[in-house]
């Protein structure tokens, strides 16, 4: 091989290794880790860990082309800013858990299920730590128990979230 095919070669394979790498569908490891993952985050929400995870399952929707996390804001009416961005997070993280669960589930199921994870992550927040307690989650942590949760807030959240996709 001469010095000019060698040149070119090089040249080749800096282009190549530049170049953003194949994305492939999620294996079913893949989303039993995302699951895994989001559930482990609904049990910790204020653990040390709970950011570098949140950031790696953020990370692994953005690069996995065969599923999509829903772009509906979700309980954006928190006002406690301790708890708030954690919630919103956890909503959109396990809506996507039930979508692996549950592909062909309702956009109702969808954010129910969102909703859900996200009060599950509140509920031990705030037993961890009680200052991030927040009247608007502890309303729907109340219709929750009262078997009202979709009336009170998934049905207008829904609602919404068709309305803003027009």
């Amino acid at each position: 091989m001469n010095r000019r095919h060698l040149g070119a070669l090089l040249i080749l394979m800096m282009t190549a290794a530049a170049l953003p790498a194949p994305l492939f569908a999620s294996t079913p490891e893949e989303r039993k880790w995302a699951v895994d993952t989001t559930r482990w985050l609904e049990e910790n929400p204020l653990s040390a860990e709970a950011k570098a995870k949140s950031a790696e399952l953020l990370k692994w929707w953005i690069a996995v082309p065969d599923l999509s996390l829903s772009i509906c804001p979700l309980l954006l009416e928190v006002k406690n800013k301790r708890i708030g961005p954690t919630v919103a997070t956890q909503a959109m993280f396990s809506t996507g858990a039930y979508v692996i669960e549950h592909p062909n589930a309702s956009r109702a199921d969808q954010v129910l299920a969102g909703v859900e994870g996200a009060l599950r992550a509140y509920e031990n927040a705030v037993k961890a730590d009680e200052k991030t307690r927040d009247k608007f989650l502890d309303d729907l942590v109340a219709a929750k128990a009262a078997g009202k949760l979709r009336e009170v807030y998934v049905d207008n959240a829904v609602k919404h979230c068709e309305e803003t996709a027009k």
